[in-house]
């Protein structure tokens, strides 16, 4: 069962740099990626859409129990892939004393497009879903001519 979230957050970055002190920040957060064109369901290879993925997750109880995460992306033809394919060990003890206790999770995810559409980003804890995105890949566009 999850903690007693007080929040529970999920999206997409293009981008994440992390500083020297360890804090993270995401650059440009996107839920839309235009790409030049889209492959055969049977391709194993080719340019893919570079984004990362973040999760933050804080909780009001100082709570250093271990817990699982999970974080799934659902295809917009409904074909279930795991984000992270093991269950991540967390705890949500709090790193800063009179702080909420929490958990900032970024993976980085390599999509190799091949259907058009937007598909859904879930994070689980404990098995429950506790967040959720989107993720959209469309066709770019032709370039307008300037004449």
């Amino acid at each position: 069962m999850p903690p007693n979230l007080l929040c529970a957050s999920l999206f997409v970055c293009e981008k994440v740099l992390t500083e020297a002190d360890g804090v993270s920040s995401a650059i440009r957060i996107v839920d839309v990626f235009y790409v030049p064109e889209f492959y055969p369901e049977d391709t194993k290879t080719g340019p893919v859409v570079q984004a990362y993925v973040i999760a933050a997750l804080r909780c009001q109880t100082d709570d250093d129990s271990e817990h699982s995460l999970e974080v799934t992306l659902t295809s917009p033809r409904g074909t279930l892939n795991k984000i992270t394919p093991e269950p991540q060990r967390i705890t949500f003890k709090p790193r800063v004393p009179g702080a909420p206790g929490g958990v900032t999770v970024l993976m980085q995810l390599n999509l190799l497009p091949k259907v058009e559409g937007t598909s859904l980003l879930r994070v689980l804890v404990d098995g429950t879903e506790v967040a959720r995105s989107t993720l959209t890949l469309l066709k770019q566009p032709p370039a307008q001519s300037t004449h």
